[in-house]
């Protein structure tokens, strides 16, 4: 068959259609996870700081590890009220597909018990192994508070990606076609006009605020009254535009993009000095005033994804702050991690069961929030409250 020009637009339509369709979620996402890599394996150039093999997502192995679709993700759970509000608001018809990707399994994984194998030292009579080692090996799986701070670490990264883009040359295109009908009751009788105007625009934002602009656009008029009659218009623009006293130089184009290189470089460092702290928190009960990643973009701060809340609240990432740890409490049972923190006498293997449950309240000072840190010894395992220093035996209260 031989191509004409109609077979040629159809090919091109249908390329351009192939195109979009690959370019859909699931590449986004992982664009989004090659870029964070990269950019921290770039920052990654002083021992001091340098974050190998960096992987946002959760260990497989960890109490917290889903199947769930990320890019399509289901529904989570709601209570009946609220659902009610998605199905009809205000008395108008709410969306009718919230549940189209299905509804989202919030129960723990089931087989994170059958893998503690892989990393830990267990018995044969189920009992694991545990040392500070270990205790450590386990937090780094199973802590939510160590995953948020990689997930910080992952934004900010993100940040620096999208000031990156903006420098980029970008292309936009578009296309615009509308019919027109006039009775013939009106002036010159009845007419029908249809109009198709396409156009393709490059930008490019230079590091001295300024911007180049490129536009080719093309219109189609077929009208069809009396002789009918075609008429084609194409326009070429070319524009440069560089402000010279405010908002332009240097200082001012590639000032978010230094903040956000240089956040990324801090919360690298930041996340060396967190993991520090979480290490010591494990192994004394304390980290000292260290503190983790955090981003500056958000609502206030302007600076990559911006408008985007970010995490944590106000806009700014406080997340994977390393005060008050309690994470891996709501992963691990407290005391297999609490177990290894030595105040006193130390036992070389301390030798803990797995069992659901939550710790008793102290005794003494009848104080549920507060604190323990543990001690170790060969005649059993000792609670001492930091409130009123007294010791108490480990219990437990099945939930």
């Amino acid at each position: 068959m031989p191509v004409t020009r109609q077979n040629a637009t159809v090919l091109g339509l249908l390329i351009a259609c192939a195109v979009g369709m690959g370019c859909q979620r699931a590449y986004y996402y992982k664009q989004a996870d090659e870029e964070a890599s990269a950019l921290i394996a770039e920052k990654s150039d002083d021992p001091r700081w340098s974050v190998d093999g960096f992987d946002v997502q959760i260990d497989p192995r960890s109490r917290f590890a889903t199947h769930i679709d990320p890019v399509r993700p289901p529904m989570p759970p709601d209570d009946p009220k609220s659902t009610e509000l998605m199905e009809s608001v205000a008395g108008m018809a709410g969306y009718a597909h919230w549940g189209a990707n299905g509804m989202a399994d919030v129960a723990e994984n089931p087989e994170w018990r059958s893998q503690l194998k892989d990393y830990m030292e267990v018995g044969e009579d189920g009992r694991i192994q545990m040392d500070l080692e270990g205790a450590v090996r386990m937090a780094m799986i199973h802590s939510p508070d160590y995953q948020r701070t990689i997930e910080t670490l992952y934004l900010s990264a993100l940040d620096v990606s999208t000031e990156r883009f903006r420098f980029d040359v970008q292309f936009y295109g578009g296309n615009d076609t509308g019919f027109a009908h006039r009775g013939n009751q009106n002036f010159g009788g009845e007419s029908n006009t249809l109009t198709n105007g396409s156009s393709v625009q490059m930008r490019r934002r230079l590091a001295t605020a300024g911007q180049i602009i490129v536009d080719f656009a093309n219109t189609f008029t077929w009208q069809f009254a009396g002789n009918d009659t075609t008429a084609a218009t194409s326009l070429l623009g070319f524009s440069v535009v560089q402000p010279l006293l405010r908002s332009g130089g240097r200082v001012v184009g590639l000032e978010q993009l230094t903040r956000a290189e240089r956040t990324l470089l801090g919360n690298m460092r930041a996340f060396q000095r967190y993991r520090k702290g979480f290490y010591t928190d494990l192994a004394i009960g304390s980290r000292g005033s260290t503190s983790g990643p955090r981003r500056s973009g958000g609502f206030f701060g302007g600076t990559g994804l911006t408008g985007f809340s970010g995490q944590g609240s106000g806009g700014f990432g406080g997340v994977g702050s390393a005060s008050g740890f309690g994470g891996l409490a709501a992963a691990v049972a407290v005391a297999v991690v609490q177990a290894v923190v030595v105040r006193w006498r130390v036992s070389p293997v301390a030798v803990l069961e797995m069992s659901e449950g939550t710790l008793d309240f102290c005794s003494h000072c009848s104080s549920s929030a507060t604190p323990r840190t543990t001690s170790l010894s060969s005649s059993g395992h000792w609670l001492y409250c930091r409130r009123c220093r007294r010791p108490g035996r480990l219990a437990w209260t099945r939930c």
